[in-house]
């Protein structure tokens, strides 16, 4: 989920306060403390990474403690874009194939070991 921030907002220390019309795609009922955001601040081009903190749908404000020190140019993240679509490309791979009966025998009989 990305989020847009203004990285002169502080509250609270390392905060910022956005809105929910700065959340992409946002369907304020999915904000939960503790999920993890991409910032990002187009003027400047910078990205990086926060946690949701507070979330007060009442005046639809999140409190995000965002890690400043990853805020870096869009072009920066391209290699960690490559490697996280690569992975997640892998994964679904993975579901897709057929669960090996070898390996589930030797699953069991590792749980089982391990109980006896």
């Amino acid at each position: 989920m990305r989020v847009r921030i203004d990285p002169n907002v502080r509250v609270r220390g390392n905060a910022t306060r956005v809105g929910f019309e700065d959340f992409e795609g946002l369907d304020p009922a999915d904000l939960h403390v503790g999920e993890v955001v991409t910032v990002y601040e187009p003027e400047a081009g910078l990205r990086g990474e926060g946690a949701i903190v507070e979330v007060d749908p009442a005046k639809q404000l999140v409190i995000v403690a965002v890690d400043w020190s990853s805020l870096l140019p869009e072009a920066a993240w391209a290699d960690w874009d490559v490697q996280v679509a690569a992975m997640v490309a892998g994964a679904e791979d993975r579901l897709k194939q057929p669960v090996k009966v070898d390996n589930l025998d030797e699953l069991r009989a590792r749980l089982a070991a391990r109980e006896a």
